[in-house]
């Protein structure tokens, strides 16, 4: 899940340079998430702490991967589950693989 929210943070910090392919690794990324949850739900008594250790782990793949300085991101995930597992956020991502 940090994987995909790092990504989600990107697109939403640099929807200029959202490609094909980052659309697909968000896409992938996202379905991992929901098979995982499927075939363990005793997982979703974490969430709210999964949240917020994935959304660590997703600054940090920002801070690694872009030019955008610490300070220009929030320190709290400003997404909710289902908005990070909906196939069509954020910007309304209309792509099927």
């Amino acid at each position: 899940m940090g994987i995909l929210i790092g990504h989600i943070l990107k697109w939403e910090y640099q929807p200029e340079k959202l490609t094909r392919s980052w659309q697909v690794k968000i896409q992938l990324q996202r379905r991992e998430v929901q098979d995982m949850l499927e075939e363990n739900p005793s997982l979703t008594s974490y969430l709210d702490i999964a949240l917020a250790k994935a959304f660590r782990l997703g600054l940090d793949l920002v801070l690694i991967e872009t030019p955008i300085e610490k300070n220009a991101l929030l320190s709290d995930c400003p997404y909710k589950l289902d908005q990070i597992l909906n196939p069509n956020f954020p910007n309304d991502i209309d792509l099927e693989i």
